[in-house]
């Protein structure tokens, strides 16, 4: 389980950084990134059936935390962030 978590954070961290979405190092099951409007991303991404976590309650209001999840998992949510990551440039 920590094997494939580690991999996943991975894939997560490198698929947002290539995007050009800043991600805070991670050793959890799961990685901070700074989108810029963490709340307005939150709610476009329900709308993709991707449930992510704001951050503004703890005083982060610019990130979302994502969960990792499955390969597959993952490449789903980064695609969603792919085709949402346009709608706020």
């Amino acid at each position: 389980t920590a094997r494939l978590t580690q991999a996943g954070c991975r894939q997560l961290t490198e698929g947002l950084q290539t995007m050009g979405i800043p991600v805070v190092p991670s050793a959890a099951n799961f990685v901070l990134a700074k989108t810029g409007a963490g709340r307005e991303w939150f709610h476009a991404l329900q709308q993709a059936k991707i449930i992510v976590r704001p951050m503004d309650g703890y005083g982060l209001p610019d990130y979302i935390r994502i969960t990792v999840g499955t390969e597959k998992q993952n490449e789903t949510a980064l695609s969603a962030v792919a085709r949402i990551q346009n709608q706020f440039k």
